[in-house]
């Protein structure tokens, strides 16, 4: 009798996590410049914080580029470090930057533009 009073337990909990909706990371922050010359940028951010459950997994993150007239995005960094080395600038031109965290449970929102 015992015992099936403890089943019926495991049954709840077992239904309250398959109703737990799975996501990925919280956004980043937002990127920020570590240095800069004048065809070269170094950006850093750090993820979003949060529920730490992901931490760990196979977190990877993807920096997208885009000419601030454009607004097109495109990725110019997918990797395991919240760093990157932005080369190829040219001067006096404008860009914006985001980026996002994926793990096997899918992508975070994109951070902030910077």
């Amino acid at each position: 009798e015992r015992g099936s009073e403890m089943g019926s337990g495991d049954q709840r909990d077992a239904r309250a996590v398959r109703r737990r909706k799975v996501t990925g990371p919280l956004a980043p922050s937002v990127p920020e410049i570590v240095s800069a010359t004048c065809n070269e940028l170094v950006l850093k951010w750090h993820d979003g914080g949060g529920d730490e459950w992901w931490r760990g997994t196979d977190m990877t993150w993807e920096l997208q580029m885009a000419q601030v007239s454009g607004k097109r995005y495109r990725t110019i960094y997918q990797g395991e470090e919240p760093s990157a080395q932005v080369r190829g600038l040219q001067p006096d031109s404008n860009r914006t930057f985001r980026v996002c965290a994926r793990t096997s449970h899918g992508p975070s929102p994109y951070s902030e533009v910077l």
